[in-house]
């Protein structure tokens, strides 16, 4: 049978079981979002998606640090590390 860990189209039905208890207007949103990701495990290799998805991830974090800047306000990654190690020391 399949070697997969995680069903990817379990993993989609239950975030859109999460979405409908947050809002059924929320899980209408994201369910086209959610199929064309669902879609593109279709269309590519495994490989390619995860550089990807990667990609997006850090760009995405990039322009939020960038934002951040332009609102002149302190990054939220700093007081995560900050809040972290602060919680360490004794």
């Amino acid at each position: 049978m399949g070697t997969e860990p995680l069903c990817p189209a379990g993993i989609f039905l239950v975030a859109l079981v999460f979405y409908l208890t947050l809002s059924v207007r929320m899980a209408s949103t994201m369910l086209p979002l959610v199929g064309a990701m669902g879609w593109s495990f279709t269309l590519f290799s495994r490989k390619m998606l995860v550089i990807f998805y990667l990609v997006v991830f850090v760009l995405a974090w990039v322009g939020q640090f960038i934002e951040r800047i332009i609102e002149g306000k302190k990054p939220s990654f700093n007081a995560l590390i900050t809040g972290h190690f602060s919680a360490l020391s004794c």
